[in-house]
């Protein structure tokens, strides 16, 4: 079968690609963009160039005889055949020739027919999703006809404005649609950029953020790579490196738009504000395929930390760096585009025996994957998982969890939330918790076991608010024995305090070594609010050649330590 060599050498484009991109994770988004890009452009052409180039033979299979033993007496039939016709027999005669032809049953007949089933399925996949992409390009080219131009006199000047920022000279529309209610870019050619007619109410600065994110998509031609890589999707379905390879894309560019629009001089956190009101404003609204959008909810997190991570390298590839990259790309794929599979023959009849080969390793791949064990392991292993989603739910409504939402249980179940930990939590004395108080009880690290280790040193029934608030300050049954060494019994207000203003275990195991015990709790938030630390009070006393005492220090903090 022609897809399993196309699969393997894709496997090994997809491969370098993320080699690549784990030896780059401190590069810019726009390098890692660039490396995604000129992957997926190595898949498209990888079939063009496998058909063009001439082939060279990598060995080392050895002899393909053991893979022709699953035809039974089929190969031993065909050369039978050869041999007598060419004799000037129509038939096979003796009992030779019947066993052979008695072994050739259905079940070898089958393994002809199955790899023709598989190739049938693989171009049903290749049909819909194609067919999905042609819809997406006709919804576009519709959005774009029924779309008015925003001639308006303040978006015309803020749209030159940000075009001039980012470096946009090629013309570009300005379109404000009443079916689309996200901004997006949209076209290769012709690009254009759809506003929702909600922009009319945004402040002047959203707008900026807006159009200049938009702007970053149509200068770096994000609409071309984002169709390259839903073709590439739709032609290599069936490997989901491929898809994970769509998806670093996306993510990618986004990150290098965001870097792009604070290279232009937007400040980070006003940014991120406006990202956040457009993300969460129009979250039920999706972008076609073929077109780029602003915000999408799944990457909204680690687009903020990327926007408020000063230390983010946000360069873009200069053009030397772009070219080689897509220079080293093609004499990684050349040889890979040209190499086929050599296995050792027999002298005689090697052209007959190498085709026999190919269709036998085909028949053995499908045997393999279509096998009746095969798909009986598969539907045993997912009724497992039905029974188990059946009897979570089962046990959930039994605590008095609803289940005329499954969706908010099967989130609870992957957040680690199973009915054994809800009564481990309802023997602590946390009980009659809702949906949202158990998600919150996952999400601030609250579990029986830390309920039971701060109930064991003096602090029981405690309330979820209570534990949200100590776990949040790192509060935990830690930091409470190495506070206790030192005399301190504090409460929770008070615990509270100490983690807020960084106070420790070490910080008054420094403060003892200098002279300094026994000190309340408002003397150490002194201290630390002042910034005195152990060094700064052994370079001061030695100074003073005296002990000074809490309000001298801080006496001396408060005039930069200057006496």
């Amino acid at each position: 079968m022609i897809l399993l060599p196309s699969l393997a050498k894709a496997t090994l484009i997809i491969s370098a690609a993320a080699a690549v991109l784990a030896l780059h994770r401190r590069s810019s988004a726009a390098f890692r963009h660039l490396i995604c890009a000129v992957a997926i452009g190595g898949l498209l052409v990888l079939p063009i160039l496998s058909a063009a180039l001439p082939a060279w033979e990598v060995s080392g299979l050895g002899r393909a005889d053991h893979l022709r033993q699953g035809y039974g007496g089929q190969e031993a039939l065909s050369r039978r055949s050869r041999e007598a016709k060419a004799d000037g027999h129509d038939d096979l005669s003796g009992p030779a020739e019947a066993g052979h032809y008695d072994s050739f049953g259905p079940a070898d007949a089958r393994y002809y027919v199955l790899p023709w089933v598989l190739i049938a399925v693989y171009l049903a996949g290749v049909l819909l999703l194609v067919t999905r992409l042609v819809v997406d390009h006709f919804n576009i080219q519709r959005t774009a006809r029924h779309a008015t131009s925003l001639n308006d006199a303040g978006w015309q000047a803020l749209f030159h404005e940000c075009a001039d920022a980012i470096g946009v000279r090629r013309g570009v529309q300005l379109l404000r649609s009443m079916d689309r209610a996200t901004p997006m870019a949209i076209g290769i050619r012709h690009p254009a950029i759809v506003v929702p007619a909600l922009a009319d109410t945004w402040s002047e600065e959203m707008r900026r953020a807006v159009l200049l994110h938009e702007l970053a998509h149509i200068a770096r031609h994000d609409c071309l790579s984002q169709t390259a890589a839903t073709v590439a999707c739709a032609l290599y379905w069936v490997h989901p490196g491929s898809w994970w390879l769509a998806n670093r894309l996306r993510i990618e560019r986004e990150l290098a738009c965001d870097d792009r629009v604070l290279s232009a001089g937007t400040n980070a956190h006003d940014y991120a504000g406006h990202l956040l009101e457009v993300a969460y404003t129009l979250r039920s609204h999706l972008t076609p395929a073929l077109a780029v959008g602003m915000a999408a909810p799944g990457q909204i997190e680690t687009r903020m930390l990327a926007l408020l991570d000063a230390a983010r390298n946000r360069t873009m590839p200069t053009r030397f760096a772009r070219h080689t990259a897509i220079a080293v790309a093609a004499v990684l794929l050349l040889p890979i585009a040209a190499a086929t599979v050599a296995r050792a023959q027999t002298a005689d009849n090697s052209a007959a025996a190498q085709a026999d080969s190919t269709q036998a390793v085909g028949s053995e791949w499908a045997r393999r994957f279509l096998s009746v064990d095969f798909w009986r392991q598969a539907a045993a292993e997912g009724l497992s998982r039905l029974a188990d989603q059946a009897n979570y739910l089962a046990e959930m409504r039994q605590l008095g969890y609803s289940v005329t939402n499954p969706d908010v249980l099967f989130k609870l179940r992957q957040r680690g939330v199973t009915p054994d930990f809800i009564r481990s939590l309802s023997a602590e004395g946390l009980s009659d918790l809702s949906s949202d108080d158990l998600l919150k009880v996952v999400d601030h690290g609250i579990t029986p076991e830390y309920i039971r280790d701060l109930r064991g040193l003096g602090y029981p029934g405690l309330d979820l608010p209570v534990l949200i608030r100590m776990s949040s300050h790192g509060i935990d049954g830690d930091f409470i024995r190495d506070t206790r060494t030192f005399g301190y019994r504090w409460s929770i207000d008070e615990l509270v305090q100490a983690c807020s203003h960084g106070i420790d275990a070490d910080f008054v195991l420094a403060l003892s070594s200098l002279g300094y015990e026994h000190l309340t709790l408002e003397e150490l938030i002194w201290l630390r609010s002042h910034g005195v630390t152990p060094m700064r009070i052994r370079t001061a006393n030695q100074r003073a050649e005296r002990h000074l005492d809490v309000n001298e220090l801080t006496t001396l903090a408060s005039h930069g330590w200057k006496p």
